[in-house]
This record gives structure tokens, C-alpha cells and sequence, in this order.
């Protein structure tokens, strides 16, 4: 982020930590780094790049996917292994993954290969991902509705397999 704002003025970080139990610590290390923790739970608004906003609420990441042009998977930059792709690619949000996806691999293979994500393997790789679809709005259009499309075409395959499974039975 600190890289990203010294040449795009308009972005903002939203930050969406996985455990609410680390909002403490995450506010924390936003002061520690020079920002502004703006919290969620505090109704409080973001007004300026030192602000970084923090969504310490359960319940709301997919109203603000809607609102986010670009999602980065945090817990595919460590070894965690990945998070949901489909929450921030259904909510319209260009997707950003990192090398870790392990968790994930089989479904985000899939949307690797049909080039409805975009996964990086460090931090200069993310950083020009960002900047490209930040400066591409074309781009990012043709990955969301790649990728919403290959969720529309699976959508339904459990009610499918079901249905074959039950013709057995």
C-alpha cells in the first residue's frame, strides 16, 4: 500500500482480517506503520490515504466486495492456503491471488486457466497486477465476467449429480 499510493492517488485500503480476534493487533500495526485505523464497527468514514479502513463486523465482506474494485486474498500470500475466490469474483471484484492457494488449488486452477484470476508470487508481482487493473478498467470487466460465468456454469452441479445419483438409487 505504501508503494501503491505514491503514484495512485485514489486508492484506499480496505482491510478484512479473517479473525476478528486480530482486530487489536491489526490496528495496532496500522498506527505502528503511520496510519489511521478507521474501524467498521465505529461508523466512522475514510477521508484520506492515511485513513485504511477496517472491517471489524462479522457478516458484512460481501457488501464490500461489491464496493471494492480489487481483492487480494491475504491468506494466500502465507501459509494458510487460500480463501473463498467465488465471494469477491461473484461480488464483481477483479481477484487477486498469491502463491499459496493450496487449499484452494483445484478451484482456483479453474479459474486460472480460463484467465478469470490472477495469481502473483510476491509482493513486486502484486504490485504491478494493481497498478495494471487499476489503470485498465477493460481488463479487470473481462476477468469478472469470465469468472461469473464459469460460476453460472457450475452452479449447478450438485442439484445435477444428485439427480444421477438418485436414478441409481
Amino acid at each position: 500500500y505504501k508503494k501503491l499510493i505514491t503514484e495512485i492517488k485514489d486508492v484506499r485500503l480496505l482491510i478484512a482480517p479473517r479473525h476478528i480476534e486480530r482486530i487489536k493487533e491489526i490496528y495496532e500495526l496500522i498506527i505502528k506503520n503511520g496510519y489511521n485505523p478507521i474501524l467498521r464497527s465505529k461508523n466512522e468514514t475514510v477521508n484520506s490515504q492515511k485513513d485504511i479502513f477496517v472491517l471489524d463486523t462479522i457478516g458484512e465482506l460481501t457488501n464490500y466486495y461489491k464496493i471494492c474494485e480489487i481483492t487480494v486474498l491475504g491468506g494466500t500470500f502465507v501459509k494458510v492456503g487460500g480463501h473463498n475466490i467465488l465471494e469477491p469474483i461473484r461480488a464483481n471484484s477483479y481477484t487477486i491471488i498469491g502463491p499459496f492457494d493450496y487449499k484452494i488449488r483445484e478451484i482456483s486452477n479453474i479459474f486460472l486457466k480460463n484467465d478469470a484470476l490472477v495469481k502473483v508470487k510476491n509482493e513486486d508481482e502484486l504490485l504491478l497486477e494493481i497498478k495494471e487493473a487499476l489503470n485498465n478498467a477493460n481488463l479487470r470487466k473481462l476477468k469478472i465476467k469470465t469468472g461469473i460465468s464459469i460460476i453460472k456454469e457450475n452452479e449447478n452441479v450438485l442439484n445435477e449429480t444428485t439427480k444421477q445419483l438418485l436414478h441409481y438409487l
